[in-house]
């Protein structure tokens, strides 16, 4: 796991969320190729999220997406 992805699980994870790596960035762990992007899934609401990365982002409108 990369720095990156290792700081934001542990900041969610340090405010009482709960937080796990998903999607392509598993795969490629997998498969032992190194991943563009990260993708979380979190119980955290965006506004939770917004408040943790104050450079955060919306980017799927009524899906909550939120780009860190």
């Amino acid at each position: 796991m990369n720095n990156q992805a290792r700081a934001v699980l542990q900041r969610y994870h340090d405010q009482g969320f709960k937080a796990f790596l998903v999607g392509g960035y598993v795969r490629d762990a997998l498969i032992g190729c190194e991943s563009k992007d990260i993708d979380v899934t979190t119980n955290a609401t965006p506004a939770d999220t917004h408040r943790l990365f104050p450079d955060a982002y919306d980017v799927g409108g009524k899906l909550g997406t939120v780009g860190v």
